[in-house]
């Protein structure tokens, strides 16, 4: 079953801080240790995409996904009773017109701490979706 991102899943992971429910991203490092970070800037950007920024250029995450792109997200959304979990590759994009368009999606609260537009833009490539833990897409 092919991979294409719901109207539902655009709006929960937009209004992911506004619900107080941000989106846990894990990553691996190059000694293959996981690390976990809570990002509020993710949104869908294409139905097979989700995209967030990374302010700080310099960050560990940023180091992490140049190093393996690998990565997962768990959205959990307590409230209503959904839980996702989304596998797949992240690319730090180079061009600025993709940046510009991911920056423009990101949740206003994650633009005011960087107005400058300092940090990175990233895209997930996603390869599997889960809910709870049932596959319900993958490629």
């Amino acid at each position: 079953m092919p991979i294409v991102l719901t109207d539902e899943m655009k709006v929960h992971l937009a209004n992911a801080l506004n619900d107080n429910f941000p989106a846990l991203i894990a990553s691996i490092d190059d000694k293959g240790m996981p690390w976990q970070s809570f990002y509020g800037s993710l949104h869908v950007y294409d139905e097979q995409s989700i995209a967030f920024w990374i302010r700080d250029p310099n960050s560990r995450m940023m180091q992490r996904i140049l190093h393996n792109g690998h990565l997962s997200i768990l959205y959990r959304n307590s409230k209503e009773k959904i839980i996702w979990q989304f596998h797949g590759n992240a690319k730090i994009i180079d061009n600025a017109d993709i940046s510009e368009v991911i920056y423009n999606g990101i949740h206003p609260g994650e633009q005011a701490k960087d107005p400058d537009k300092l940090g990175a833009a990233v895209l997930v490539e996603i390869s599997i979706v889960l809910q709870g833990s049932k596959v319900i897409m993958e490629l």
